[in-house]
């Protein structure tokens, strides 16, 4: 399994999918998430085709500004001709991504393993 880490978060290969974690348990400090963004932008600029498995294990509160990110981030996917999954999603996130009806613009699993196995199947 090939890691890469960057300051804001981890990046794994894991069967051939990319999988991405925060560093950060609360992602809401404006400069956090301006570096995260670059790092986000970077991950998936040298990945044409990628397999994106984000995680948001650990995470307890993100700012509607890191999810401006998430969107730019599938946005940017969706153009590499890529896929993407949002998985270990919180209580507190799953509502905020309800209230903004992003629920229905991402895609999202349970766990991580599900993930993986779902996006190797696209």
């Amino acid at each position: 399994m090939h890691e890469e880490e960057f300051v804001r978060i981890s990046v794994a290969e894991v069967d051939g999918v990319t999988v991405l974690r925060f560093k950060d348990e609360q992602v809401v400090d404006e400069e956090h998430i301006r570096e995260l963004g670059e790092e986000l932008k970077q991950v998936v600029s040298e990945r044409p085709g990628i397999k994106l498995v984000v995680s948001f294990q650990g995470v307890k509160l993100l700012a509607s500004a890191a999810l401006g990110k998430l969107i730019t981030l599938q946005k940017r996917v969706n153009e590499a001709q890529g896929s993407m999954l949002l998985c270990c999603l919180g209580e507190e996130i799953k509502e905020n991504l309800e209230i903004t009806r992003l629920d229905t613009y991402f895609n999202t699993c349970e766990t991580q393993e599900e993930a993986v196995e779902r996006i190797k199947q696209q």
